[in-house]
C-alpha cells in the first residue's frame, strides 16, 4: 500500500514538474514575443535618424524590424513578392533591406552652341550643350521646335547592419537594437526611405 502511495506521489511529482517546465517555457516564449512587439513598435514610430559622417556626407540609420514569416506576406507582401521573384525561398531569408533615393540635379547655366544633326536623313540646324560633374552628365539637343535631353548620373550606397549596445559611463554590453546605416557618395542624391526587416 505504502510502495503504490509512493509511485503515485513521484507519478503526480512528474507530471507537475513536467506542467511547470512547459509552463516555463511557454512564459519565456511570450516574454521574447512581447520583447519584439515591444521593438517593433519602437522601430516603426522613431523613423529615420540623419546625421553626418567623419567625411562630413549624410548617413541615414534605422532600427530593425523583426517579422515572422507570416507577418511578412500579411503586412508587407510587397517585399514577399519581392523575393517570390528572386526565386528564393521565404524561410531561407534573413533580412531583407529597402533603400529608396531621389536624385535632383540643377546646374548652372550651360552655353548652347551651333551645330547641325542629322534628323530623318536631314541635316537641320540645332543648338546642343553638355554639363557634367563628378556624379551626373548631362547633354542635349535643341532643335527648332523640340529638345533632347540625356541623362546619366551614379552613385554608391553603403549598408551597415550592426547592434547597439547598453552603455553605462564608458562600459558597452548587450544588444539595445539592431540597427541598419545607409550612406551615399552622390550629393545631389537624398535618401528618403529605408527599412530593414529580419525574418524568424
Amino acid at each position: 500500500m505504502f510502495k503504490k502511495a509512493t509511485i503515485i506521489l513521484f507519478v503526480l511529482l512528474a507530471i507537475a514538474i513536467a506542467a511547470i517546465s512547459v509552463s516555463s517555457g511557454i512564459i519565456k516564449r511570450q516574454k521574447l514575443e512581447v520583447r519584439r512587439l515591444e521593438k517593433n513598435q519602437n522601430a516603426l514610430l522613431s523613423g529615420i535618424e540623419t546625421y553626418k559622417a567623419k567625411n562630413g556626407v549624410l548617413a541615414y540609420s534605422i532600427k530593425q524590424l523583426v517579422l515572422t514569416n507570416s507577418e511578412l506576406k500579411r503586412d508587407k507582401g510587397d517585399l514577399a513578392r519581392v523575393v517570390n521573384n528572386l526565386k528564393i525561398r521565404l524561410r531561407d531569408v534573413q533580412t531583407i533591406s529597402t533603400t529608396v533615393t531621389q536624385t535632383q540635379v540643377e546646374t548652372p547655366a550651360v552655353p548652347l552652341k551651333d551645330s547641325t544633326i542629322e534628323v530623318g536623313g536631314k541635316i537641320e540646324p540645332a543648338k546642343t550643350f553638355s554639363w557634367s560633374d563628378s556624379w551626373c552628365k548631362m547633354s542635349g539637343v535643341v532643335y527648332s521646335d523640340s529638345a533632347k535631353v540625356s541623362y546619366k548620373g551614379s552613385d554608391s550606397l553603403y549598408t551597415v547592419g550592426h547592434r547597439v549596445r547598453y552603455r553605462f559611463l564608458f562600459f558597452r554590453f548587450g544588444t539595445k537594437e539592431i540597427r541598419q546605416t545607409v550612406t551615399n557618395t552622390n550629393p545631389n542624391t537624398k535618401i528618403i526611405y529605408n527599412e530593414i526587416v529580419k525574418l524568424e
